[in-house]
């Protein structure tokens, strides 16, 4: 019996459901029936999928503790240091400079 058989089979006792992956699941484990037959057998035996996806979503969400899960446009906002609203021109004009002293 092939890898996919062993799928096939599996998959219409166990979750008819997903007998429609068994080909992809073959093809993408070749060479790891043995560990794929394996942990299938532990899911399905500890209620299948849906078990395990629920015991995924009763983990905490928030990895940041106590960092905010949002950022309100009322909240404080830090100080602007610059108050000149003055746009940035550059300077081209070096007749003031000091630069033609440096021949000296």
């Amino acid at each position: 019996m092939t890898f996919e058989e062993k799928l096939r089979e599996f998959f219409k006792t166990h979750d008819p459901s997903r007998l429609r992956f068994a080909a992809k699941i073959a093809k993408r484990f070749q060479g790891k029936s043995t560990d794929v037959m394996a942990g299938l057998a532990t899911i399905y035996n500890s209620g299948g999928p849906g078990s395990q996806i629920a015991k995924l979503e009763n983990k905490p969400k928030n990895a940041f503790g106590d960092f905010p899960a949002s950022f309100d446009a009322n909240e404080e906002k830090p100080k602007n240091d610059n108050t000149d609203d003055a746009p940035i021109t550059e300077n081209t004009d070096f007749s003031d400079s000091g630069i033609d002293d440096l021949d000296d």
